[in-house]
């Protein structure tokens, strides 16, 4: 019995013995790979930054200009033309602190504001910018009253004394755009306009010499009340046109102060536009586009008025 135990143990562990060897023999059973992921598209090349446009040099004073009747002046022909054209005339007076250079870049090439852009101006013209003839502080640098606006509205003293300056000032400045017209060859009046003191001074000259100038453009300026015209406009004064520009945010020269006097001259018979921008303080680069806009259209004006006078000059003969 106990070989009958022997042998079926023998036949048991052979049996094992021989199932272990098949499976030893047998090829493994392959897993499945993950797929390979297929190579990524390289990252584009970042976009190049974009060039930085090339800033303007510093605008520097120019320690000398010429004069004419004691004051000195810029000259600047723009649109191409030559500078022995005969042209129509811009006049255009800086404010407290500036120089003619200053005005000069503001008046033809600054490009404005974001909100507010301005192309630059091209018509054909001869622009004179006049230098102040109080000196400021910094050499080269100027003003024509000695007496701010703030001040001026604080004091009945001081208003007066402005009100005088603006009153000598103007008739100074109107000898020297006389003499220029004359000495220039020179299409009709000028146009004369002016930012700040300029734009007062503008004022001054459109009330005290209305005879001068086919259009007078004040910015941010104001008549002061002891300037106002006595008497109703005469034909000379009623045959200016005078459009005033002002940001109803100003503090340095203020907006109701201009609007006053405006309301005033309309009721004498003065030709008198008020154009106002709600948002702005003073600051003449917002109003650049519509100030250029006018001047372009002034110029219309003024050259369509010299061919209609051309047109009929025959006829009289």
């Amino acid at each position: 019995m106990i070989g009958a135990r022997c042998r079926s143990l023998v036949a048991t562990l052979a049996l094992a013995l021989a199932t272990t060897a098949l499976a030893c023999d047998r090829a493994p059973t392959p897993r499945p790979h993950a797929p390979v992921p297929a190579a990524a598209d390289p990252a584009p090349a970042p976009a190049p930054a974009p060039a930085q446009p090339e800033l303007e040099p510093p605008l520097i004073p120019d320690l000398e200009l010429p004069a004419i009747a004691g004051i000195q002046y810029l000259e600047v022909v723009t649109g191409g033309a030559s500078a022995d054209a005969e042209l129509p005339m811009i006049v255009a007076l800086h404010g407290n602190g500036a120089f003619p250079r200053l005005m000069e870049h503001a008046l033809l090439r600054n490009p404005g504001t974001a909100t507010h852009p301005a192309a630059r101006f091209d018509s054909p013209a001869r622009c004179i910018f006049l230098r102040g003839t109080q000196a400021a502080q910094a050499p080269g640098h100027a003003r024509w009253f000695s007496i701010t606006a703030n001040e001026a509205q604080a004091s009945p003293e001081q208003l007066a004394a402005l009100s005088a300056q603006i009153a000598d000032r103007s008739d100074e400045v109107a000898a020297a755009i006389t003499a220029l017209a004359a000495a220039r060859p020179t299409i009709g009046k000028p146009i004369i306009t002016g930012h700040s003191q300029g734009g007062i001074l503008v004022y001054g000259l459109a009330v005290r010499h209305p005879e001068l100038f086919a259009a007078a453009l004040p910015v941010s300026g104001w008549l002061p009340k002891p300037l106002w015209p006595k008497h109703n406009a005469n034909a000379d004064a009623k045959g200016l046109k005078l459009i005033a520009l002002h940001g109803a945010r100003d503090t340095v020269v203020g907006f109701d102060a201009d609007k006053a006097g405006v309301e005033q001259l309309i009721r004498l018979g003065y030709d008198v536009e008020l154009h106002t921008f709600p948002d702005v303080r003073h600051d003449l680069s917002p109003m650049l586009g519509h100030l250029r806009d006018q001047l372009r259209d002034r110029l219309a004006d003024q050259a369509a008025g010299q061919a209609a006078s051309s047109a009929a000059e025959p006829a009289r003969q």
